[in-house]
């Protein structure tokens, strides 16, 4: 089945089932891909386990976070801004007006700092999610 989010499979099955006159259910699901990943190699926690038990460092077989979100714009932050946004303080964004309203990657030294959104209407960025700890914070 290829399908969009929301979808549940394994109602699916049911109702394929109810109009095959019969009773059924799911004895297994195996997701392929999920977008934006498709063509990426996928893990079972069983295999994510057996690696981590052979002393695989995880950063081997796990994406990055910004990985799933290919899509929204990066914005690097200076050493101020990113101080603000570690308390949580908004930020100008720097941003054109064609991307405000929008999600948005905070970056602080290149690395992922945190999750931020720009309200349309507002040129600032306020933090969502702070990802990153460590120095500075």
């Amino acid at each position: 089945v290829h399908c969009s989010k929301g979808t549940y499979v394994r109602t699916l099955g049911e109702d394929f089932a109810r109009e095959l006159g019969t009773v059924g259910h799911l004895v297994a699901l195996r997701r392929d891909w999920v977008a934006p990943f498709s063509g990426q190699p996928m893990h079972t926690l069983q295999s994510l386990e057996a690696a981590l038990a052979r002393a695989a460092a995880p950063e081997e077989l796990l994406l990055p976070t910004e990985a799933a979100l290919p899509h929204w714009p990066a914005l690097e932050l200076d050493a101020d801004a990113e101080r603000d946004i570690r308390h949580g303080r908004g930020v100008p964004s720097g941003l054109k007006p064609a991307a405000l309203g929008r999600d948005v990657r905070l970056h602080a030294a290149g690395r992922l700092l945190a999750l931020g959104h720009v309200a349309p209407g507002s040129t600032v960025v306020v933090p969502l999610r702070l990802l990153a700890a460590g120095a500075g914070s």
